[in-house]
């Protein structure tokens, strides 16, 4: 039998987390899944127990090594991309997992002609406790379907998971992961809004965005802070260079948000996140948004700081 959707999952020494994820997928139509875990360069004794703890899932799961001469989550997810053979694609991070009944509000689009499907998700802490962390991937959602406004998700969520992809669009464009170790995926989520012809939004969650300490989203260096401000810079590059005036105008970043993650989530100091707000605005960005000063978002973003740290040696 043919599965109908590739679950990308990227893997990097969390063999000991991992297990939750495979279990969600334990359905009874786990038959239409063809799971694909790369590894990101474990270590020999994370390999071994990866391999011991796949053989306990009676899942069609296919193993592969990332053999290039980089790192990252995305190198992985493109390496999964060229094994995957289902036409619909679904990622997921090996630290996370999928909701309860998730395939049942996935399932109605296997036939469709959607390009993408949107579907807010959840988080949790490492204790399973509810947490505001997956608030700004949610929210352009929860706009969208009171307004049915495209530009309130169209280009506003830049992660990956929580979506359902048609990898025929992925292929046909070519789209790729960035090989960055940080914000690899932003440039593949934006191409794939602005190659997309047609969507839907779903209001049911499939998705969870669990807290992981060790996790590279949470521990923050500035190697890979640097990443996401060459990120940040192509992705406003991308929307001038592709967007029409108006469209560009009322969705370019602002200097300010970026330089404010550097000084007060991860604590870099006033001269680095200084030289990080004058390159933002020499490479046009602007100087600040309203949305960036809106009570609701600082509020959530000082209440999800917690989450997040400078990386220590």
């Amino acid at each position: 039998m043919n599965s109908l959707i590739s679950i990308v999952i990227p893997h990097f020494n969390s063999s000991d987390r991992i297990g939750k994820l495979l279990n969600s997928l334990m359905v009874k139509e786990k038959d239409n899944f063809e799971i694909i875990i790369v590894d990101d360069k474990s270590s020999v004794t994370e390999i071994e127990n990866l391999k011991r703890i796949v053989k306990q899932f009676p899942l069609n799961i296919s193993m592969y090594e990332n053999q290039t001469n980089k790192k990252g989550a995305g190198v992985c997810r493109n390496i999964g991309i060229q094994k995957a053979t289902s036409p619909w694609i679904l990622f997921a991070d090996s630290d996370d997992h999928f909701t309860d009944n998730f395939y049942k509000y996935i399932e109605p689009y296997l036939t469709a002609d959607f390009d993408i499907v949107y579907f807010p998700p959840t988080s949790q802490d490492e204790n399973g406790n509810i947490t505001t962390r997956h608030l700004s991937y949610s929210k352009p959602i929860e706009e969208y379907l009171e307004t049915r406004d495209i530009s309130k998700i169209k280009y506003q969520i830049q992660v990956v998971w929580s979506k359902l992809f048609r990898a025929e669009m992925i292929k046909k464009h070519n789209i790729t992961f960035d090989s960055t170790l940080s914000s690899n995926d932003v440039m593949f989520s934006l191409k794939c809004d602005y190659y997309s012809t047609s969507f839907t939004v779903d209001s049911n969650i499939i998705y969870s965005w669990d807290f992981n300490s060790k996790s590279i989203t949470s521990a923050m260096s500035k190697e890979k802070f640097s990443d996401i401000l060459d990120v940040y810079i192509r992705k406003n590059n991308f929307f001038r260079e592709k967007l029409s005036t108006k469209e560009y105008k009322n969705i370019r970043n602002s200097a300010t948000r970026l330089t404010g993650m550097a000084l007060v989530r991860y604590k870099f100091g006033l001269s680095y996140s200084l030289g990080i707000f004058i390159k933002l605005l020499r490479n046009k960005h602007i100087l600040i948004k309203l949305s960036d000063i809106k009570i609701s978002r600082l509020k959530n973003f000082l209440k999800n700081n917690q989450f997040y740290k400078q990386e220590t040696d």
